[in-house]
């Protein structure tokens, strides 16, 4: 793993929970791509990146359920890993369990996994939809939402910067 990044927010993104944690995601996914751009290849693991993964896992399952996950994911086990990390890092270790279950399930089941990948019909399993079914009766005090909204506003290395240098340092310049 690498050592912790930088968060960089505008201002504007500290007025609520949504913003922080959406703004957080956003930064995340543009500096991956920009790593990619740049050197073909991923920003290294670490503890942003995990929690970036666990929204990600949380944002498909919502939107698609874990079969949309898988899809979206191309079964990528190291982005599974990383998602469960950043859950377990966050305190969801329910919504851990889960996605532990579906990376259990998916090795388990290459054949399936593969049907799932190799064709645009949508292919139910019942076992992702079950998986589906633990995940929306999760029922936590605090969401994986609030918790990552925390966890970034506690990060160490949280730097609040002007409108014009997120956006600048989205678009691949980084600070000094």
């Amino acid at each position: 793993m690498n050592a912790s990044l930088s968060i960089y927010l505008p201002a504007s993104a500290m007025n609520d929970e949504t913003s922080v944690v959406e703004e957080f995601f956003e930064l995340m996914a543009c500096l991956n791509q920009n790593h990619w751009k740049q050197h073909r290849k991923t920003l290294e693991r670490g503890p942003e990146i995990d929690v970036y993964s666990a929204l990600r896992y949380v944002g498909e399952v919502n939107n698609g359920g874990h079969n949309q996950y898988i899809n979206n994911l191309d079964n990528d086990e190291e982005g599974f890993q990383s998602a469960l990390s950043g859950l377990s890092l966050l305190g969801a270790v329910e919504y851990a369990a889960v996605l532990a279950d579906m990376i259990d399930w998916a090795r388990a089941n290459p054949s399936a996994v593969e049907e799932m990948l190799s064709t645009s019909n949508y292919v139910k399993q019942p076992a992702l939809v079950h998986l589906n079914d633990r995940f929306f009766g999760i029922d936590m005090p605090a969401s994986v939402h609030q918790l990552a909204s925390n966890w970034i506003k506690a990060h160490p290395r949280l730097k609040i910067v002007s409108e014009a240098d997120f956006m600048a340092i989205r678009n691949g310049t980084m600070p000094e």
